[in-house]
């Protein structure tokens, strides 16, 4: 679907490769937007299933949601802020896994060739098996990564 009056354009994709003895089948459907010149907004669906083509009953599935904003202030500037959600789809009675992350990333231009970045990674899991249990505590990651290229011309 494309609408080039407001910059939109949605396409759907399915993949089966193999990998180890095992198919993977992944689906996706993703919305681009750019509400201005120096603005890009994607939101992206993504299904996946994996497992062994003898065991039909034993595919593992998995459902995705992504947000991605990305900026640019300046020439110079890039700002990207991503959300993603994950969950482990079971058929049994049984939660799957769950998780939310997100980064912040911060991209600098400093001259000709070299550049900088600062990122700060935040990721939640809370695993669907034991989350009945008051004992139970979501595990929150924090990551800091600060990044120089360098390139010689």
């Amino acid at each position: 679907i494309r609408n080039t009056r407001f910059g939109f354009k949605s396409r759907g994709l399915g993949d089966v490769y193999k990998r180890q003895g095992k198919h993977a089948i992944t689906t996706s459907a993703r919305l681009l937007g750019r509400p201005s010149q120096r603005v890009r907004v994607s939101l992206r669906l993504q299904h996946a299933a994996t497992g062994s083509r003898a065991r039909t009953q034993q595919f593992a599935r998995a459902l995705a949601a992504i947000a991605t904003f990305t900026a640019h202030p300046s020439e110079h500037a890039r700002l990207t802020l991503r959300l993603r959600y994950d969950r482990e789809l079971k058929s049994s009675a049984k939660a799957g896994r769950q998780s939310l992350g997100t980064y912040l990333s911060a991209a600098f231009d400093l001259r000709r060739g070299n550049g900088l970045r600062l990122r700060y990674d935040f990721r939640l899991t809370v695993d669907g098996a034991s989350a009945a249990s008051p004992q139970s505590l979501p595990s929150p990651e924090n990551w800091l990564a600060l990044e120089y290229l360098w390139r010689s011309n």
